[in-house]
């Protein structure tokens, strides 16, 4: 890669547009100190250039016609097949942007490589190419009202600016000039350039009739529908919660609409039934631990299947969705420790449950 070639292309080559001077760039990188012998193939210019391969073939030959690049010595990719033999570049940078110590250099160096000296002669400053601007506004310098529109096939135009049409006709902008008060606005289907297309109309007095209709609401965003309202489970579940919450001496939660989506979604997207919420409310307030962590109703959806089951292995029925009475309570927690609540309440406080036997007396009432 020669330093020399690449800067020419990049800061001083007349190219047109970016194009040509990534392609450009991308060639110098194969070239040597004088922009000779080049062959890159079109993959990799249209990868540098980010353009597709029509794209690319019409920046090489525009360059070529202006003098840009030249084919140069064939037989230096003749070692590649000619099936897929790209084509071998010069780039033509002037004799001029050399100084003479570093054109007298370079070529020395393509001497001592054998190859011929380059003619300085072929070697002419390039002109820059002709730059097609933006055509410029006819109306540009006048303000918005003092624009003329183009006028129609008859020639005049209204007071507004806008092309005056026949009485009954839709002028170019689409709207009728006959009767103010039958103007009529032109749907989609009526072009500038065609005034007499058919349309269909509509009438302003239509118009102001919608909008009556519609209200305020119909230049407001449209509001959502809250789904929570008018259900009254959703309410007396998040009531239930907050009394219970408050019974055990903290301050009474205020129910907001993150209570009230949990709730509804606890009865409709998780399929609980009311009596089951009800239920996972009061066991949940009634124990130590999970008294202090279910402090309100998102939460309590969050850790509802935990609570079911370890409402199971207590031996309470919260899944079922009925209300575990006193018995129940007391009676999980003595199968739990291997005692029988049927004995205790007859009165013998001495039984026990034995693995695989009957309750039996233990002598001296000693629990074991």
């Amino acid at each position: 890669m020669s330093f020399q070639s690449v800067q020419w292309a990049l800061e001083f080559s007349p190219v047109a547009d970016t194009y040509e001077r990534l392609i450009l760039a991308a060639m110098a990188t194969a070239s040597d100190d004088l922009g000779c012998g080049t062959w890159l193939g079109w993959k990799k210019l249209s990868t540098a250039a980010m353009c597709d391969r029509t794209t690319l073939y019409k920046r090489l030959k525009a360059m070529e016609e202006r003098g840009v690049i030249a084919r140069g010595d064939q037989r230096l990719a003749e070692y590649i097949n000619a099936a897929t033999r790209p084509v071998v570049w010069d780039i033509m940078i002037p004799r001029s942007w050399y100084s003479d110590a570093q054109w007298a250099e370079f070529q020395r160096t393509r001497t001592g490589r054998g190859l011929a000296p380059v003619d300085p002669e072929t070697r002419p400053d390039i002109a820059a190419p002709e730059q097609v601007g933006r055509r410029k506004r006819s109306d540009a310098g006048k303000s918005r009202e003092n624009r003329e529109d183009v006028a129609t096939s008859n020639g005049v135009a209204n007071s507004n600016g806008s092309p005056e049409a026949p009485e009954g006709v839709a002028n170019s902008n689409g709207v009728a000039s006959s009767d103010p008060e039958t103007l009529l606005i032109a749907t989609e289907d009526v072009a500038s350039s065609n005034p007499n297309k058919s349309f269909k109309p509509i009438m302003f007095n239509q118009l102001e009739k919608e909008d009556s209709r519609l209200g305020a609401s119909a230049s407001t965003t449209p509001v959502v529908r809250d789904l929570n309202e008018g259900r009254d489970d959703v309410e007396r579940l998040c009531e239930h919660l907050a009394k219970r919450i408050e019974e055990h001496g903290s301050k009474r939660p205020t129910i907001t609409k993150a209570w009230r989506d949990a709730a509804r979604l606890l009865l409709d997207a998780d399929g609980r039934t009311e009596e089951q919420v009800h239920t996972a409310i009061d066991w949940c307030q009634d124990d130590e631990f999970w008294r202090a962590n279910i402090l309100s109703l998102p939460k309590l959806r969050t850790r509802y299947d935990q609570l079911r089951l370890q409402a199971q292995r207590s031996g309470l029925r919260v899944v079922n969705g009925g209300k575990p009475s006193t018995d129940d309570k007391v009676g999980g927690l003595l199968a739990r420790a291997g005692m029988d609540l049927g004995a205790l309440m007859s009165g013998d406080s001495t039984a026990r449950v034995i693995p695989g036997g009957e309750p039996r007396q233990i002598a001296g009432g000693d629990m074991r």
